[in-house]
């Protein structure tokens, strides 16, 4: 099982474009091979500061999906409502050292 953190800092007045497009990237990855559940959090203090929790059955499948060529087009869509590029960080679960 593999962990995605996505975070996003959103331009101020996006909120409702950005969810939208968000609620579509979580139905569209809903239907993947692989994909085990997914929510959106925003930061208390700071609404505009989203993280996007995904967890998928293993890390072949996330990566199946982000360069899912239907998850790119919304990517792009998102762009444009973000203060900096979107950050991935990617967690193993049960995995340990040698």
């Amino acid at each position: 099982m593999v962990e995605i953190l996505i975070k996003r800092q959103l331009k101020e007045g996006t909120l409702k474009d950005v969810y939208a497009l968000v609620n579509e990237q979580r139905a569209n990855a809903m239907k993947q091979k692989g994909y085990v559940r997914g929510e959106t959090l925003s930061k208390y203090q700071n609404p505009h500061c989203l993280l996007v929790l995904s967890m998928w059955m293993s890390m072949e499948h996330w990566l199946a999906w982000k360069e899912n060529k239907e998850r790119r087009m919304i990517e792009e869509k998102l762009e444009q409502f973000l203060e900096s590029p979107t950050e991935y960080d990617e967690y193993i679960f049960g995995r340990y050292p040698i």
